[in-house]
């Protein structure tokens, strides 16, 4: 069993200067707090003796749930959208009343999805930033010196970012497919992770992001995911990216196990709230897994 990490983790997260740790400390008590609930029990989540597995599973029910959300990938951008887009995004002010306008837009999105079903504000968090000028100028620099050389270039299309965190997989299939449906104008990308997961599926990262071009021609990103996945986003994102260093190999493999372990966890907890036992063996049958009690009855164990 690899040794828990998680106390001296949040501890290091909370003291440093990373932007996820940054936003973590601007929530709302009560957020944090669910957050770091949230953590410890995926962290105690322990149902199974072959993690490799049973996320082999996860990835083989989740693949076919999320195959109905259409994946999209970027046509041709002109050379024009791309330089008036550099020229916007060396403007901080006009990054921030690119956040301010589309903000608006999509806090609407927002309240049409509660009324539309019927959800509580709770199930829903809307919140975002954009990159620091640090991090936007050194990728306009390297994108303009691969471009002129042509190597594949960093994107600049997420430097104005939302995320839309909601409560269970099942309003995450149902909120991107509205998405889908209120933006497909706007639409030049969505990246499926469920579908299409990184490295061939072995990377634990779930979400979906759109791009979209709005009005005035600018890219924004939407992330939208589970609040369990985001839970995790706001611990590892610093690792991964590099920002921070690792404590060790052990810290390093712990990780991982976290975010695989999440994955599992919302999946499993979706099934124990959304179905009966007469559901689940229909969804046994439909995706013919034999081992969904090994998720159900691992997810009983720890949280009663």
């Amino acid at each position: 069993m690899t040794k828990s990490y998680l106390g001296k983790h949040i501890n290091f997260l909370k003291t440093n200067s990373s932007q996820n740790s940054k936003q973590f400390r601007n929530f709302p008590v009560l957020k944090q707090e669910r957050i770091l609930d949230t953590l410890e029990l995926i962290n105690n989540y322990e149902p199974f003796p072959d993690i490799i597995e049973t996320f082999r599973v996860f990835n083989k029910i989740t693949q076919k749930l999320f195959s109905r959300i259409q994946v999209k990938h970027f046509g041709e951008i002109s050379n024009i959208s791309k330089s008036n887009w550099i020229k916007t995004i060396k403007s901080y002010d006009q990054c921030r009343r690119i956040f301010t306008v589309n903000y608006k837009i999509l806090k609407n999105f927002v309240f049409f999805i509660l009324e539309s079903f019927a959800l509580d504000t709770r199930d829903i968090d809307l919140y975002g930033n954009i990159k620091t000028k640090k991090s936007i100028k050194e990728k306009v620099k390297l994108f303009c010196n691969n471009e002129n050389h042509g190597l594949v270039s960093p994107e600049l299309w997420d430097v104005i970012r939302f995320r839309i965190s909601v409560a269970n997989i099942q309003q995450l299939l149902s909120i991107s497919t509205k998405f889908w449906e209120i933006f497909f104008e706007k639409i030049i990308r969505c990246r499926n992770f469920y579908y299409s997961p990184k490295r061939r599926g072995f990377d634990p990262y779930r979400a979906i992001h759109f791009v979209i071009y709005d009005d005035k021609f600018n890219f924004i990103e939407i992330q939208i995911m589970t609040r369990v996945r985001e839970t995790v986003c706001f611990i590892d994102h610093p690792f991964i990216r590099g920002e921070l260093d690792f404590f060790n190999q052990g810290h390093k493999d712990w990780l991982n196990r976290l975010s695989i372990k999440a994955n599992i966890f919302e999946l499993a907890e979706s099934i124990v709230n959304f179905t009966n036992e007469r559901k689940v063996r229909h969804f046994e049958n439909i995706f013919n897994i034999e081992n969904l009690s090994i998720l159900l009855n691992g997810l009983n164990k720890n949280v009663e």
